[in-house]
């Protein structure tokens, strides 16, 4: 027999979000569910001043340093009243990933509004397409591209109308 039932906590910096608590008494316990969303995403660069230009220029991205113990910006992608999260840069810790090197990590899609036009912007700052402009039926258009620290991000244009 399972038992559900809604309840808020607080989360870091006073967040707050929706958990449902599942009692089920043939386990003689319970466990917590949560609504598991993606909240903060980081980037990691050899160089962060060329990833921040970088990024600045292609999306216009605003990276503020953080006061931490450690090497670290904020990146705020949007305004808070839009749709999305913001994110982090940091130092990479690590040799940064080999040439053909399948993704290591969580890819990240940004939304864009004329994708043609940044797929023709970022060669010019240092980075490249990796998988070229591609139909997403009913969704939209699609390219892959790698940053000037070799990490490989999506660009997604809304069109609901491709086929």
């Amino acid at each position: 027999m399972a038992l559900l039932f809604k309840e808020k906590r607080a989360g870091p910096g006073g967040l707050f979000f929706a958990a449902t608590r599942v009692a089920d008494t043939s386990l003689l316990g319970y466990r917590l569910r949560m609504n598991y969303r993606v909240v903060h995403f980081e980037i990691h660069a050899d160089q962060p001043d060329r990833a921040i230009a970088f990024y600045s220029a292609l999306f216009g991205w605003r990276f503020d340093k953080w006061g931490g113990p450690m090497p670290y910006w904020l990146i705020t992608t949007g305004p808070d009243s839009e749709k999305g999260i913001n994110g982090g840069l940091t130092l990479r810790r690590g040799p940064r990933p080999a040439e053909g090197q399948p993704i290591n990590a969580y890819g990240c899609t940004i939304a864009v509004d004329n994708l043609d036009a940044l797929i023709a912007k970022t060669p010019g700052l240092g980075g490249t397409i990796v998988v070229p402009k591609m139909p997403i039926p009913n969704v939209g258009w699609l390219a892959y591209a790698k940053d000037t620290e070799g990490n490989i991000f999506g660009m997604m244009q809304n069109d609901p109308g491709v086929k």
